[in-house]
């Protein structure tokens, strides 16, 4: 069965924020990857990608929209995974689970660790 996984592209300024993973995280150590989490049990796309954001950025999102879909099988579970993005948000942001947090531009997107992640931010791009 494949777990459902929230991600968030939060865009400001024209950048984007990306995350390194800590070491000590039992899921996807050390990578960079956009923000984000499992869903809980019974638990709405939609109210999964506003809780995860506002546990680990502190921010709450105003407007975001559902940009790319696709399953993953990840070197610990299979995933499926749904990028969101939004670049209107209230709140400071704050680093409450990542190593760090990184903005980049668009032209840095081989920073990802992942090509499905990738995949999503162009995929975002080309709806824009």
């Amino acid at each position: 069965m494949r777990k459902d996984i929230v991600a968030l592209i939060l865009e400001k300024d024209g950048l984007f924020l990306i995350e390194e993973r800590k070491s000590t995280n039992t899921l996807d150590p050390d990578k960079f990857v956009f923000p984000g989490g499992h869903l809980h049990v019974d638990e709405k796309l939609e109210d999964a990608i506003k809780r995860k954001t506002f546990e680990e950025l502190h921010i709450k999102l105003i407007n975001f929209k559902l940009v790319y879909v696709k399953n993953f099988d990840g070197p610990e579970e299979k995933q499926k995974l749904h990028w969101y993005w939004c670049d209107n948000f209230t709140g400071k942001i704050q680093n409450n689970e990542a190593e760090q947090l990184i903005w980049i531009n668009a032209t840095e997107i081989e920073r990802l660790s992942y090509q499905v992640s990738k995949d999503a931010f162009k995929a975002m791009l080309n709806q824009k």
